[in-house]
């Protein structure tokens, strides 16, 4: 299957934080990112959309378990 990928836009909106915080999960290596090259230097990045999904589905999954805790369907 061919990589599929985001602007950093895109990848803000499907995870609903903000510019900086997207910033910090390129920095971190939290999602898998890289720049296009430019004339002028660097481009914009490219964020790839299987890692955004999979950060998304673990913080549903995170936040889908701590519901259950709260009500007390799990330990």
């Amino acid at each position: 299957m061919a990589s599929r990928y985001l602007t950093r836009q895109q990848a803000q909106d499907r995870l609903g934080v903000c510019r900086n915080t997207i910033k910090r999960y390129i920095q971190e290596g939290i999602v898998d990112a890289e720049r296009l090259p430019a004339p002028s230097g660097l481009g914009p990045w490219r964020i790839s959309e299987e890692s955004v999904d999979n950060l998304l589905e673990g913080t549903l999954r995170q936040q889908a378990l701590a519901d259950e805790k709260a009500l007390g369907l799990r330990q």
